[in-house]
């Protein structure tokens, strides 16, 4: 078996990825981690009980505006989002060292703009955290905005470069005709900085269910794929955990903890590379809009547009709120582990999907199923198991019958 699966995950990888520098790392095993305990990537670094954590006071506010130019934020002080968006802007590159805690509150928001990077490494023993202004036990999905990083890379937005990050970031940059808070352009080699061994903890705000708009966890739109992105935590996010809109960055050793709603959702063309992926629900945390693991769309009309939604996600594991031994009865707002929709040509391999009420996997509409039949897109070399209601996977009412039994 483990021969089988190493074979066509390389036969798979040949064809898609080895132009991208061989991004994917062979594995004989699907979902996020290797039976050998000692492998772990989780260890050391990730925190899974953010609200009881106690974090040291604010010793600098930062009350929105402007950074226009190379800024360190360094680990002996405490920096406070306050209610407001934060732009790092002008070509600036904004530092933060290791081990550096970054509180936030109301709609407090790091947002980099294209041009502009964000330089956040830290280390397994010291990692850079972006959490809430609340006190131990008293956090909650939603008490800040979250990272927003805007880009050049390719969308398939009819805007362009003009195209519009949600939640009212757009906004002129004083006496330059520019505007801040746009993306997208033709540079999918773009490079917004770095992202490594970071926790983003109760952040997350939907601003508006009307309009859809939105301040998730992490949100890329249009981010180049020379950034770099490896061991990054979001945990109860009041929105998505993660979400792409367009460009190709690549991303590995993501978790996503107790988000309120989607795990990873992409749009708007994403084409990147994630592997290794951790995907984990509470019973109490969903959405009214359907909580999901994945949910990915070429738009949100379901053109036909290009670059068409077709990243590639491999070794993932995505836990939904029904296990062995819970204790609290699901939200009825959860949904399925990966809803597939609006004609986007989403892959997933080698990864695990268990204990999602309504399906493990939704390919929702023909013409999003025309992908999967032709090869577009592939969801291949999967386990699906433990989905109470019994459908392991399924195409959306009024489309052709898919055959996928339960595991």
């Amino acid at each position: 078996m483990k021969k089988l699966i190493t074979s066509v995950f390389l036969t798979m990888f040949t064809l898609v990825a080895f132009s991208q520098n061989n991004f994917f790392t062979p594995t004989n095993y699907r979902g996020a981690i290797d039976s050998d305990s000692t492998k772990d990537w989780t260890k050391g670094w990730t925190n899974w009980d953010p609200n009881n954590t106690i974090y040291s006071d604010v010793t600098d506010t930062i009350s929105g505006g402007d950074i226009t130019s190379n800024t360190t934020w360094t680990k002996n002080k405490v920096y406070l989002l306050n209610d407001g968006y934060v732009y790092v802007t002008n070509n600036a590159t904004l530092t933060i060292e290791a081990g550096t805690v970054i509180r936030g509150t109301g709609k407090g928001t790091l947002i980099i703009c294209r041009g502009a990077k964000l330089i956040a490494r830290g280390t397994l023993s010291e990692p850079i955290v972006f959490t809430s202004n609340n006190g131990a036990g008293l956090r909650a999905p939603g008490n800040w905005g979250g990272l927003v990083f805007t880009g050049k890379g390719i969308h398939n937005l009819p805007q362009g470069d003009t195209a519009a990050a949600e939640g009212g970031i757009a906004k002129p940059v004083v006496g330059s005709g520019l505007i801040d808070g746009r993306h997208g352009g033709t540079d999918d080699n773009d490079s917004s900085g770095v992202l490594t061994y970071v926790r983003v903890e109760f952040a997350g705000i939907p601003l508006s269910t009307a309009s859809n708009s939105e301040i998730n966890g992490i949100t890329f739109y249009s981010v180049g794929r020379k950034t770099l992105v490896d061991n990054v935590q979001v945990s109860y996010s009041g929105d998505d955990s993660y979400e792409w809109f367009g460009g190709a960055v690549n991303c590995k050793h993501l978790i996503a903890y107790a988000g309120i709603d989607d795990d990873f959702d992409s749009d708007n063309g994403y084409k990147g590379l994630v592997q290794f992926g951790i995907g984990l629900r509470i019973p109490q945390n969903a959405d009214q809009s359907s909580s999901n693991g994945f949910e990915s769309d070429n738009d949100a009309s379901g053109s036909s547009n290009l670059p068409r939604t077709s990243a590639v996600f491999s070794n993932i594991t995505m836990v939904g709120p029904y296990f062995t031994g819970q204790t609290v009865t699901p939200n009825t707002n959860f949904g399925r582990g990966a809803h597939i929709r609006r004609n986007s040509a989403l892959s997933i391999v080698n990864s695990i999907f268990q204990g999602y009420p309504v399906a493990g996997l939704i390919i929702d509409s023909r013409k999003t199923n025309v992908g999967f039949q032709n090869g577009t897109a592939v969801f291949k070399n999967n386990v699906i198991a433990g989905i109470p209601l019994g459908y392991a996977g399924r195409l959306a009412t009024n489309s052709d019958t898919l055959a996928l039994t339960t595991s």
